[in-house]
């Protein structure tokens, strides 16, 4: 895979994380149109990574206030009252309800 057609998938790939289409049907669109290799595991799992972290530090200030919202509720015992300090709580719930479902 040459440097060009790398830079194109990582681009395609993080743009369509915000699609309902998956980055793998853009990737094999890319490669039937303009008749590129498949990108091999390594590179899909690089274009991965290099998602969530560009997430992670586009989004840095939610994470901590709903990180440090949450500590204050656990550490400091108090009411949640805004969205922040209810939202690790519905997180929880909601990635416990597959787990009980299946249950």
């Amino acid at each position: 895979m040459t440097l060009l057609e790398s830079l194109v998938l990582a681009v395609i790939h993080g743009l369509s994380r915000f699609l309902p289409l998956g980055a793998e049907a853009h990737e094999r669109l890319l490669q039937q149109t303009l008749g590129w290799p498949a990108a091999e595991p390594v590179w899909k799992s690089t274009f991965a990574v290099g998602s969530l972290l560009a997430l992670l530090v586009f989004f840095i200030h939610d994470w901590a206030s709903i990180l440090s919202s949450f500590l204050q509720l656990v550490f400091g015992r108090k009411k949640p009252m805004t969205f922040d300090e209810r939202f690790p709580f519905f997180l929880i719930f909601c990635t416990a309800l597959p787990a009980g479902t299946y249950w």
